[in-house]
């Protein structure tokens, strides 16, 4: 009687074990090693030198972020006489906060890393960040706000700007895991119409094309 009674819970376990078994399987390695990682090792030995992405999750985060980024800048003048284009190249350090999956504030300053011409060149901006995330670990974003641009010739009077304006940018992330994204984006940071070349007055304005990486914390 009790073999008859037994039978059928051996076979529920078993039936159970199976199906647990097949839902772990369809989880990726990094789910995996967060939601089950007594038995990580079973399915993902460490001898194959197998090493996970780890992804801290979504509600454990505390939101805040900060980066690194090269900014290739152009700053293009303009008088009467004579226009000019300058380029350069700029570091940049960033910090900000991620209020929820479509949103996010960000903060910007950069300093001339390379000279073009002798102009040195730096700027500083506070942006609203939509996103939205069209494919898996990639966002699209768009960067509203305001900053500005000081550019000034180092041994000369040819270029003197310095600026607040609105900027405005559209740009995308992609999530490397263990937290880190890199992105690329462009910004375009409006116009000094009070610029003087060779202390002449006219009009300078500046753009920025970034790349770089952050990390969320």
């Amino acid at each position: 009687m009790k073999k008859i009674l037994l039978a059928p819970l051996f076979v529920f376990a078993l039936f159970a074990t199976e199906n647990n078994s097949s839902d772990i399987k369809k989880l990726s390695p990094e789910e995996h090693m967060i939601n089950h990682p007594d038995s990580f090792e079973k399915y993902y030995p460490r001898a194959k030198g197998y090493m996970p992405k780890i992804i801290t999750p979504e509600e454990e985060k505390s939101g805040i972020y900060g980066g690194l980024a090269l900014g290739s800048d152009l700053l293009s003048s303009k008088n009467s006489f004579l226009s000019n284009d300058n380029y350069m190249l700029n570091l940049n350090l960033i910090a900000g906060y991620n209020y929820n999956k479509y949103l996010a504030f960000e903060s910007r300053v950069s300093t001339s890393a390379a000279y073009d011409e002798g102009v040195d060149f730096s700027t500083w901006s506070i942006f609203v960040k939509p996103k939205y995330e069209v494919y898996k670990d990639m966002n699209l974003y768009s960067l509203i706000g305001i900053g500005g641009f000081d550019g000034k010739s180092i041994n000369s009077k040819k270029l003197k700007t310095k600026t607040t304006n609105l900027h405005l940018g559209v740009g995308a992330d992609y999530k490397l895991g263990n937290n880190f994204k890199i992105f690329a984006d462009y910004v375009y940071m409006g116009e000094d119409s009070k610029a003087k070349i060779y202390n002449i007055k006219g009009k300078a304005k500046a753009s920025a094309l970034t790349t770089g990486i952050t990390y969320d914390f």
